[in-house]
Formats: structure tokens, C-alpha cells, sequence
């Protein structure tokens, strides 16, 4: 597409451009043509995918636990345990 070697490709503000040019092409076509087989050189695969994985800097709780304890001067007859929600 920009008919460069890859150590002179940049990317920002969703572009990616031979540096020291003005020639640049658009992410959204650069999506496009990944998905097009007969327009990628010889023995590159279609798509455009990628994985990641994400460590938060510390742990993350999405879900509490929490537990009470109570002491009752009545006799255990009288005494209920009551847990609201």
C-alpha cells in the first residue's frame, strides 16, 4: 500500500505515513484491505486480529464478600440470627 520499508512507517492520529513524505493511508483502509486476499503480497495471511492481556496494578474485587458477627445478651431461644440483603 505505502510501498515502504517498515522502519519508515509511522502511525498517529489513525494514519499511517511514510516519514518524510506526505503520502499516508487511513486505518479503516488499511482494515479493509487486510480482508481482501487478492490484494496482500504473496504468503500473507487475510485478517487483521490481534490478542492482549491487561494486569490492573492492583487486585480487583468485582465481587464483595462480607461477614458479621454479633453478640446477644438473651438466651439462644430468643436470639435469631438475621441477615438482610
Amino acid at each position: 500500500m505505502l510501498e515502504a520499508a517498515e522502519e519508515d512507517i509511522t502511525f498517529a492520529d489513525a494514519k499511517f505515513a511514510v516519514r518524510g513524505t506526505d503520502r499516508a493511508v487511513g486505518l479503516k483502509e488499511v482494515a479493509r484491505t487486510a480482508f481482501v486476499p487478492a490484494g496482500l503480497p504473496k504468503g500473507l495471511e487475510p485478517g487483521l486480529y490481534e490478542t492482549g492481556t491487561f494486569s490492573p496494578p492492583a487486585d480487583t474485587w468485582p465481587t464483595a464478600a462480607t461477614s458479621a458477627r454479633w453478640r446477644s445478651t438473651r438466651p439462644p431461644a430468643l436470639s435469631a440470627w438475621r441477615a438482610t440483603w
